[in-house]
């Protein structure tokens, strides 16, 4: 495997469970894509909060990046949010545990007006690195 290539990474239980708990978000079996789910603007500065400064597993980071992503896209003006800039700093920091997220919300070739307002950001860092997440076969 090649320094930019990745495995695909998904949520595990247990950091769904555990970041259910101390942020207090809903969390039931029914729930499908939790962390989009429970995504939620108004509490960005908690997220963030969360990710830095509380003894964050890694499987957990990963988790919250992917709550902070989807709850950026309810924001309009990202270009004068200092927390995005701080969340831009913590994918590129932390590549090797948010590669498949920078992948994901890169979106592709999708052009970037029929893309998530927070692509044209991300994909910068994604052709910085030149990332490839790779097909597991069975």
């Amino acid at each position: 495997m090649k320094d930019n290539e990745y495995i695909p990474k998904f949520p595990t239980k247990e950091a769904i469970a555990a970041l259910s708990k101390r942020l207090n978000l809903p969390y039931h079996n029914n729930m499908q894509d939790w962390e989009y789910e429970v995504a939620d603007a108004t509490r960005i500065d908690e997220f963030l909060e969360d990710y830095l400064h509380n003894q964050t597993l890694d499987e957990e980071k990963f988790v919250l990046m992917e709550i902070l992503l989807e709850s950026f896209t309810e924001i309009g003006d990202l270009d004068n949010d200092s927390r995005w800039a701080i969340v831009l700093l913590l994918l590129e920091k932390n590549i090797n545990i948010h590669a498949h997220t920078i992948c994901y919300w890169s979106n592709g070739d999708e052009l970037l007006e029929n893309s998530w307002n927070v692509t044209p950001f991300v994909r910068k860092i994604f052709d910085q690195y030149n990332l490839k997440i790779l097909t597991l076969l069975r």
